[in-house]
Order: structure tokens, then C-alpha cells, then sequence
């Protein structure tokens, strides 16, 4: 059985051709070239899929209506913070930081690498780690 995710480190690693790769794992040079074509073409779905929801959260960052509810009757004009729509907000950038952190190396990330993404509301704070 071919270990693959060794032969995709070697090939990240760079300084080894699909030739040696087929030699060191006792795989046809085709299948090396296929497996690793259709990886690339993976991470190049995956990527366009991230640089398409980071235009879509720029658009709807831009708009910070979106994030207030009308006062309910009785309660003075001023409108209210939604914090539904600040947290399906806040989720969404997570799962955008996630994806970004999937394309990156296969290496773990250092320790203090580690992100936690922090949302104040009206002084409370609330927080997701990674």
C-alpha cells in the first residue's frame, strides 16, 4: 500500500522528481503524476472556494445594517445589535480561517501559531479556539 501522505511531503519538500517518487514507493510514474495532478487540482478547488467566501464576507461586512434589529415597540427608537447574525458572522469567518489553514503546508501549526478568534458584544467576550 502506498503511503501517500509521505510521498506528498517528499513532493512539497521539494528536490525530487516524480521519477524518484515512483522508484521509492514501487509505483508506476503514471500513477505518481495522476495522484499528484489531482491533488493539485484539489487544493486549486479549495482555494478558489476560499477567495470566493473571503469577496462574500467583504460584502457583507460592508453592510453593518445587517447586524442591527429594529427596536421592538416600547423600547426607545434605537436599534439593537443582533447577536444571531454577529455569531453566524463570526462562525463563517472561522470556518474561512479553517479553509485558509487547510491550504496551507501539512506541517501542525506552532504553538503560538495557534489563533482564537475573540468577539466583543457590548463588553461581554466570547471566544472559539481552533
Amino acid at each position: 500500500m502506498t503511503d501517500w501522505t509521505e510521498m506528498r511531503r517528499l513532493y512539497r519538500q521539494g528536490g525530487i522528481t516524480y521519477k524518484e517518487l515512483a522508484r521509492r514507493f514501487d509505483i508506476p510514474l503514471s500513477t505518481v503524476y495522476r495522484h499528484i495532478r489531482e491533488e493539485n487540482s484539489d487544493r486549486r478547488d479549495l482555494s478558489a472556494a476560499a477567495d470566493c467566501l473571503s469577496r462574500a464576507v467583504l460584502s457583507a461586512l460592508g453592510d453593518t445594517r445587517q447586524f442591527y434589529v429594529p427596536a421592538k415597540a416600547g423600547e426607545g427608537g434605537e436599534e439593537k445589535l443582533d447577536i444571531k447574525s454577529v455569531k453566524e458572522m463570526t462562525a463563517v469567518l472561522r470556518d474561512l480561517a479553517s479553509l485558509r489553514q487547510t491550504l496551507r503546508e501539512d506541517s501542525a501549526p506552532a504553538a503560538d501559531d495557534a489563533a482564537t478568534l475573540r468577539v466583543v458584544l457590548e463588553g461581554e467576550a466570547e471566544q472559539w479556539s481552533r
